[in-house]
């Protein structure tokens, strides 16, 4: 329970059941239980989280709140989320310990790039942290509505492109096998229609082949745009 009687959980970063017990009895918690969890508290924020924790930062630290006391009261805001609440709590840990903000960033790289932690670091020295923040909020939204867009506009050809497969497919084996006889009693067909009527001819032939080959280019696709390694890469490469 918290000094206002309200009983909540969370994570603790701590060496050991002891300390975590002392370092909640610091903060006046009455503690009911208090377990060792394998959960990492080093856990990678999402873009739209990243963006929030930004945001809240800022605004508290514009508000002339010392960082460790945003810190604090981020940790009580997040302390059901389960991504955001593990990262709060490690950096305000640091902070206590007398670090910088931007040094506590560095457990947590996957989070923080190279571009966020040096911006923090550079506006530790000239004492711009809450502006600096409100910076780096402001480039995150771009960068989220970057990606929104360039999946928006990567829809609707994805879109039209199965949409023209499907087209091909009902032609070659459905539509045309019913019209070979038809054509097969002229002689002087146009090369392209000839073409056409070969092409469904070997498709039919090869139906087995080209089903395993189909399944496998359709799981590629879709390994490719669900991979999270892809989509990194990807993104960095449009807005590089």
């Amino acid at each position: 329970y918290n000094t206002l009687g309200k009983k909540v959980s969370g994570l603790v970063d701590a060496d050991s059941i002891s300390f975590a017990k002392k370092k909640l009895e610091e903060k006046d918690f009455i503690i009911i239980s208090l377990a060792e969890t394998k959960d990492k508290l080093k856990s990678k924020l999402k873009p739209k989280d990243l963006l929030s924790l930004t945001q809240d930062l800022a605004r508290l630290l514009e508000a002339a709140l010392p960082l460790y006391d945003a810190l604090i009261a981020l940790e009580e805001k997040y302390r059901n989320h389960k991504t955001i609440h593990p990262v709060v709590l490690d950096l305000s840990d640091k902070v206590k310990e007398g670090k910088d903000l931007s040094f506590a960033m560095e457990d947590h790289k996957d989070t923080f790039d190279i571009l966020y932690r040096s911006m923090v670091a550079n506006a530790e020295k000239i004492g711009t942290l809450g502006k600096t923040l409100l910076e780096l909020s402001t480039l995150l939204s771009k960068q989220i509505e970057l990606k929104r867009k360039i999946m928006s506009i990567l829809l609707y050809p994805s879109i039209l492109s199965i949409f023209c497969i499907l087209v091909v497919v009902v032609l070659l084996f459905f539509v045309l096998p019913m019209m070979f006889e038809l054509f097969e009693q002229r002689t002087n067909l146009h090369p392209m229609t000839s073409f056409v009527l070969n092409l469904s001819k070997i498709a039919n032939d090869n139906k087995l082949i080209i089903t395993i080959f189909s399944l496998f280019l359709v799981s590629l696709g879709i390994f490719v745009m669900v991979s999270k390694k892809f989509k990194k890469k990807f993104f960095k490469l449009i807005l590089n």
